[in-house]
C-alpha cells in the first residue's frame, strides 16, 4: 500500500534544530514504502541555512514517489542545496512540488540545472511567484 506522511517543522528552526531532527527521525523515515507520499513543510524557517538544509535533504527516503518540500521563505538557502536535492532526489520520483517563493539567494541557473535534472515526472509544481522564461521553458 502506499504510506503518507506530513511533516512540518516551526518556523524557529535552524540549523542545529534540523540537524537534530535528522538524528533523531532521519532512521524512521528510512522504513517508509516505495510507493509512498512525504510532504515537508519548513516553510518560515528563515533561520536555516545550506547547512541546515543539507541535515534535512538527508532525511528523505529514497524511495519516496511523491514529494512535495514547502521550502517558502529560507532566505539563506543557495543555489548549492538544488544541487545537493538534485542528488537525493529518486529516479522513481513520479510527483514533485516545491514551493520556493521568498527564497531569495536562488538563482536561475541554479533553478534551471534542478528542473533539467528532474527524473521524467506525471506532476510537477514549482511555487515561486516570479519563475523565470528559461526554467519554464525547461518542461
Amino acid at each position: 500500500g502506499e504510506a503518507n506522511l506530513e511533516i512540518t517543522l516551526g518556523t524557529t528552526v535552524d540549523d542545529k534544530g534540523a540537524q537534530r531532527f535528522t538524528r533523531e527521525f532521519g532512521s524512521l523515515l528510512t522504513h517508509l514504502k516505495s510507493r509512498s507520499r512525504l510532504r515537508f513543510s519548513l516553510s518560515g524557517c528563515s533561520a536555516l541555512t545550506d547547512v541546515g538544509m543539507r541535515h534535512i535533504l538527508k532525511a528523505i527516503p529514497p524511495p519516496v514517489e511523491r514529494l512535495t518540500l514547502n521550502l517558502q521563505g529560507i532566505r539563506l538557502m543557495t543555489d548549492d542545496i538544488l544541487h545537493h536535492l538534485i542528488a537525493v532526489l529518486h529516479p522513481k520520483l513520479k510527483e514533485f512540488v516545491i514551493v520556493l517563493d521568498g527564497c531569495t539567494q536562488l538563482t536561475e541557473p541554479g533553478l534551471v540545472a534542478l528542473v533539467q535534472a528532474l527524473p521524467p515526472l506525471h506532476s510537477l509544481g514549482l511555487g515561486t511567484r516570479h519563475l523565470p522564461r528559461a526554467v519554464t521553458s525547461q518542461w
